[in-house]
């Protein structure tokens, strides 16, 4: 969230959609903190936020000290309700059937409101000095999650797949780089990755040898001018 909203924040601010909205649904909320982020700056709205795991519910209830903002544990095809507005934010690519997730998006979003979907566009992830052992393991860890029939790609054609759809006109539809040269933002990339390896290894049944990764990357993490940039995709879909 940190080293990537100062690159979303602008589709808010520039859409329509978004500034008429009252009710705001943040798909896969995780522990909260991305829509504490977004409430912090437009107050004005009603934001619900879904997670199907009921941990970090738990923990996005505990922390929670807004009174216009509900979090609660359930599944995206349950949702039996609409918002003017969807967040849909790094879940497409957890998900099998990007038809199916429109077509769900579709039930879920109001008339004349807007789901605004924000993925990892990996085509430009870059670092300097090159760090071929992590490359490796993530391309590894890519092609696992396609074997669980999860394409980190399939965000890539979300917006071509949605103007097939007399529900959706396609809004907004760029590829933003996010690059470690941001203030502050190397430390967050350096922490992050490092958390992303330790949760791949601890919470996937993926064999490899993570060693030489875990090496390579405190190597990289202590180059002072290191250079580092991820993508995102950000689409914009208007239900008509």
């Amino acid at each position: 969230t940190d080293f990537c909203i100062a690159m979303e924040l602008p589709h808010y601010y520039t859409a329509p959609t978004w500034l008429a909205a009252r009710s705001v649904l943040d798909l896969g909320t995780g522990n909260g903190y991305y829509v504490h982020r977004i409430e912090s700056r437009f107050p004005d709205k009603r934001y619900t936020g879904i997670d199907i795991c009921a941990e970090l519910i738990e923990v996005a209830e505990r922390e929670n000290d807004k009174n216009n903002i509900a979090f609660r544990c359930g599944d995206f095809f349950e949702i039996d309700e609409t918002f003017d507005f969807v967040i849909v934010r790094l879940v497409l690519q957890h998900l099998p059937d990007a038809d199916a997730a429109l077509r769900k998006l579709a039930e879920i979003t109001a008339p004349g409101g807007s789901a605004l979907i924000v993925d990892a566009y990996d085509p430009v992830r870059f670092y300097w000095p090159d760090v071929p052992n992590f490359m490796r393991f993530f391309r590894a860890y890519a092609d696992y999650q396609r074997g669980l029939g999860l394409d980190r790609r399939g965000v890539d054609r979300i917006a071509e797949v949605a103007a097939a759809h007399d529900i959706w006109h396609v809004g907004e539809a760029l590829h933003v780089t996010v690059p470690s040269t941001v203030p502050g933002n190397l430390d967050l990339f350096r922490t992050s990755y490092g958390v992303f390896i330790e949760l791949v290894e601890r919470g996937c049944n993926m064999t490899y040898d993570f060693e030489p990764v875990r090496r390579e990357w405190q190597w990289w993490c202590g180059l002072e001018q290191a250079y580092t940039q991820a993508g995102l995709t950000i689409v914009r879909l208007d239900r008509v």
